[in-house]
């Protein structure tokens, strides 16, 4: 799914870039997550959540956010929504806001995989975890700016965190616990981990590089002359 935030639509599209199918009537679309049949999708201008299914028709939608960000999954139907104005929402499409967790500023979050949640609070430099209920379980201090949270597979509750103001892309364990630092990065924006594990893609749009390095930090690949990437999805093709 491509997010256009200044074109204010969503598009999927297929491996060839052909449009499947688009949504117009959006202000600025901000997020996207792919789950059991359909898609969700943030708009920060309308402070709205919404529901498609695989057609891009609108299934359900809830506009009692304020400015949402960014999307993490809760479960096998409901999802967890980042609203920068001041709060971590657990979203469900048939009873709307379930739990919600005052927050300064969040701006990213990471799902834990019981049903919890990784949150960055950018208002007070935290990375915060959730349970499934909202109980904050873990608070870790001095994260300035982090502008990717993403959960790794492997390690239970783990989360790599793209930090730009520490010039970093690490991996956290579910306590914190710093398990992986993959070197020093100008300003790493946006991260995407392979379904195993074994490789991630940091997109840094200082120098205009897509870098791709396993987890214990070889590097594999660099794809430069990007110009600004700030946002990277790898798709996976389960037959290869």
């Amino acid at each position: 799914l491509v997010v256009e935030f200044f074109g204010a639509r969503v598009r999927l599209l297929d491996r060839d870039a052909n449009t499947r199918w688009r949504v117009e009537d959006l202000q600025r679309p901000s997020g996207a997550m792919h789950r059991q049949g359909g898609w969700w999708v943030s708009d920060s201008g309308l402070g709205a959540v919404f529901q498609l299914d695989d057609t891009g028709r609108l299934g359900f939608a809830d506009s009692s956010f304020t400015y949402p960000t960014d999307l993490a999954p809760a479960d096998s139907e409901a999802v967890w929504v980042a609203d920068r104005a001041g709060a971590v929402a657990r979203l469900h499409p048939q009873e709307g806001i379930v739990v919600s967790v005052p927050m300064s500023e969040p701006l990213v979050v990471a799902e834990t995989g019981d049903g919890g949640v990784w949150a960055a609070d950018l208002g007070r430099q935290a990375l915060v975890r959730l349970d499934a209920d909202g109980n904050e379980i873990r608070r870790l201090g001095g994260w300035e700016r982090v502008e990717d949270l993403e959960p790794d597979p492997v390690v239970p509750a783990g989360v790599w965190v793209a930090d730009r103001n520490g010039q970093r892309v690490v991996l956290l364990d579910g306590e914190g616990t710093l398990l992986r630092n993959l070197g020093s990065f100008p300003s790493p924006s946006s991260l995407s981990i392979s379904p195993d594990g074994a490789e991630i893609w940091i997109a840094d749009p200082t120098v205009g590089e897509v870098i791709r390095m396993t987890r214990d930090g070889l590097e594999l690949t660099r794809t430069q002359g990007l110009g600004a990437p700030v946002s990277i999805s790898i798709a996976f093709d389960p037959s290869r």
